[in-house]
């Protein structure tokens, strides 16, 4: 990227747009209008398997992080390992994705009671959408900057 700035430029804008959709859209289940948090699906009336896997596809495919993260920086720092740790460094990045992962699961479920109440689901979405939000802003001015 720092011999190809133009692409460098339109990735980190690309990176705050997509910032600022989400950031919005965390934002808008707020609204009275939308319903806010009381139109959160619930455990008598759960999400088709085929929407969650829809959100889980987007989320993940759509995230240009998935691809800064993954291909460019840890590729990068992958292939400046010697040969025969290359193979070490893999499954080790793998190991720690796999354990991040499984960490998330299990808050998931421990706090299965937490996110039973709209309260909580309507702080964690004003929480994201603000986390969102100032990430787009700072990933736009340095783009600016660059």
């Amino acid at each position: 990227l720092a011999h190809m700035p133009v692409l460098a430029q339109a990735l980190s804008l690309g990176g705050a747009v997509f910032l600022l959709c989400y950031g919005l859209l965390a934002w808008s289940r707020l609204l009275p209008w939308r319903g806010g948090a009381e139109a959160k699906q619930t455990a008598a009336d759960p999400p088709s398997r085929r929407a969650v896997l829809g959100a889980l596809a987007a989320i993940t495919l759509l995230n240009p992080h998935v691809y800064l993260d993954t291909v460019l920086l840890m590729g990068s720092m992958g292939a400046r390992q010697p040969g025969a740790f290359q193979a070490a460094f893999v499954a080790g990045a793998a190991s720690a994705s796999l354990a991040w992962f499984l960490c998330l699961a299990f808050a998931g479920r421990k706090l299965q009671a937490v996110f039973a109440r709209p309260q909580a689901w309507r702080a964690l979405d004003a929480l994201t959408g603000a986390m969102m939000l100032a990430l787009a802003w700072w990933v736009w001015t340095g783009a600016q900057a660059g």
